[in-house]
């Protein structure tokens, strides 16, 4: 289940298209199911799935607890993934430290 898409998610996907980095949807653009999750953003030739968690959500131990056991299966299952805690809103510094992260991530 997806929910509303967040500041952080459009700010993210704003940066991405200012910085012309391609090659990525959302589930607005494909209905990606990636076992029972769906990604805030995926790289489908990269393979690398991008997920913003934002403490609202991801805050609690089970969140993170769940959070966990989806990134251990996706990766036993050769996806890469990136997560990137946040507290909102997301600041400006927040978001180029993710920005560096994915470049990192998506050309590693």
């Amino acid at each position: 289940m997806k929910v509303e898409e967040s500041n952080a998610e459009f700010m993210v996907r704003k940066e991405l298209q200012r910085q012309h980095i391609g090659g990525w949807v959302t589930d607005d653009d494909a209905q990606l199911i990636l076992l029972v999750t769906t990604p805030d953003l995926w790289f489908p030739e990269k393979r690398v799935a991008v997920y913003l968690d934002g403490d609202k959500v991801h805050g609690s131990i089970h969140a993170q607890d769940r959070d966990e056991k989806i990134t251990e299966t996706l990766e036993k299952r050769g996806v890469k993934v990136l997560r990137f805690r946040y507290h909102a809103p997301l600041t400006k510094q927040k978001l180029a430290e993710f920005m560096n992260e994915l470049k990192v991530k998506l050309n590693g």
